[in-house]
Order: structure tokens, then C-alpha cells, then sequence
């Protein structure tokens, strides 16, 4: 089996139809920015919203555990993952709102869009049984890691527009780099099946 970066771990990975929708789902900004003007502003705000979603489904990921799994303690975890997600999104909005001042054309269709992406992910979710075996700890620490990057593709985008005068080539570095984050996730996903895989034949 090859590393991270091995070429065919790639082309295993974009054999999923589920890896190459959720490529398009992240391309999905350039129309954004493209076709609907939308610049730093709008996508900082967007991306805040994104991550709300992503935290919703991670909370229907971690109820699906606890009932599939039967571990109890995710009755725990689930208020815990509320109070403590929500505090940060909304710290995290109060922040960005402060210093974004967006103004969204078409953001329901993309915001339509996101959705429909996390409820494919929970169905396959559902359907390859994972909620029986995933653990509710690790569900809940999932979605920081995004916000995390979310916050370097702002510096990146400021020091952009910054550096070059061009607030479409900032909204461009965000996207990018929410962009390798998706493809270095799928990625991740792919190994960890293929180990899983290589486990079971073995075992």
C-alpha cells in the first residue's frame, strides 16, 4: 500500500462517485465568485455558515452512534458538543461579522447545496453501518480541525489582497485551500478504507 501520496491512492479515491460530488460541492465557490460577484467577504461569512451545517451533521452522526453503537455516553457528549460547538460558531460569527461585511446573491442555492452534501454523507454514513462502530469522541472533535483551516485561508486571503491589491485572487485563496483541505480528507478516507479492507483480508 502506498503513502499519502501515491498517485494511485488518488486514483482510487476519485474512482468514488461520493469523492468526485464532494469535489464539485467545494468547487462550487467559483460560480460564487465568478458568476455572482462574491469576494472575501461573502465567502468568509459562507464558510462560517458551512461549518454550522458540518456541526449539525456531526450531531446527528454522534445520536446515530450512541443509538447504533448503544454507548450511552454520548447522552454526555451530545449537550457537551451543543454548548461547547455552539459557543464557538457563534464567538467565531460575532467575530467575522465585525469584520465582513458580506452581501450574498444566490446564497440559498449554495447554501442548498451544502446541505444536500452532509445528508448524502449521513446516508452513506447510515448505509456502510459506520454508526455502529465510529466512536462519538472522535465524532465530536471532527469538525474543529475545518474551522482551523478556515482561519489560515483568511490570513492567506488578507495577506493576498494584501500583497497584490486583488480582493478576487484573496476570495480565490480561500477557496483553494478549503479545496485541499476536501481533497486531502477524501484521501484520508480512501487509506483508511483500503487499511481497513487489507485488515479484513487478512484477519
Amino acid at each position: 500500500m502506498g503513502g499519502f501520496f501515491d498517485p494511485s491512492l488518488f486514483a482510487r479515491t476519485y474512482r468514488d462517485p461520493i469523492a468526485v460530488l464532494g469535489l464539485a460541492i467545494d468547487l462550487l465557490p467559483l460560480i460564487a465568485i465568478f458568476g455572482f460577484g462574491w469576494g472575501i467577504d461573502e465567502l468568509v461569512v459562507f464558510y462560517w455558515i458551512e461549518n454550522v451545517v458540518i456541526g449539525a451533521a456531526v450531531w446527528l452522526r454522534m445520536a446515530a452512534t450512541g443509538v447504533g453503537a448503544r454507548k450511552p455516553g454520548v447522552l454526555f457528549l451530545i449537550p457537551f458538543f451543543t454548548v461547547h460547538y455552539g459557543v464557538f460558531c457563534a464567538v467565531h460569527g460575532i467575530f467575522i461579522m465585525s469584520f465582513f461585511d458580506p452581501a450574498f446573491n444566490a446564497l440559498p442555492l449554495f447554501l442548498a447545496a451544502i446541505i444536500f452534501w452532509e445528508g448524502v454523507l449521513f446516508a452513506r454514513f447510515l448505509g456502510r453501518k459506520e454508526h455502529q462502530t465510529s466512536d462519538p469522541h472522535v465524532l465530536m472533535f471532527s469538525p474543529y480541525a475545518r474551522i482551523v483551516i478556515v482561519h489560515l485561508a483568511i490570513f492567506a486571503a488578507a495577506f493576498t489582497a494584501g500583497a497584490y491589491g486583488s480582493p478576487i485572487g484573496g476570495a480565490i485563496a480561500i477557496l483553494l485551500m478549503d479545496v485541499v483541505w476536501g481533497v486531502g480528507l477524501s484521501v484520508y478516507r480512501r487509506k483508511s478504507r483500503d487499511k481497513l479492507d487489507q485488515e479484513m483480508a487478512t484477519a
